[in-house]
């Protein structure tokens, strides 16, 4: 699989992650809490997998890092009710502008 596969992969299961914690109720309801646990854990593996592969470490991190924070806020506003702010709004799409910017870079050599 390539670097982006393993790195979309694994912003979709921190995405998991981060529903899973907010349906364990603070880790006290048992399957979500080993949602969490599993989904952190597979996460942790894709990411160490890019990295070894030749991927870029910032790249890779600040990838999975805006896309869960899109999706989280996704997930907030789906799963659960929450309302967004337009500052909220803002702040994602410039720190989803920010990482497209990045990955448009040539690497420093």
């Amino acid at each position: 699989m390539s670097n982006w596969t393993l790195l979309l992969l694994a912003a979709t299961l921190n995405i998991g992650t981060v529903y899973f914690a907010k349906a364990s109720e603070g880790m006290t309801r048992l399957w979500p809490t080993l949602g969490v646990v599993v989904t952190i854990l597979v996460t942790q593996f894709l990411v160490a997998r890019v990295m070894s592969s030749g991927g870029q470490v910032a790249a890779a991190i600040v990838a999975v890092v805006v896309a869960v924070m899109v999706g989280s806020g996704l997930i907030g506003y789906f799963a659960f009710g929450e309302r967004l702010s337009a500052l909220q709004i803002a702040g994602y799409a410039i720190a989803v502008l920010g990482v497209m910017i990045a990955g448009l870079a040539p690497a420093a050599a």
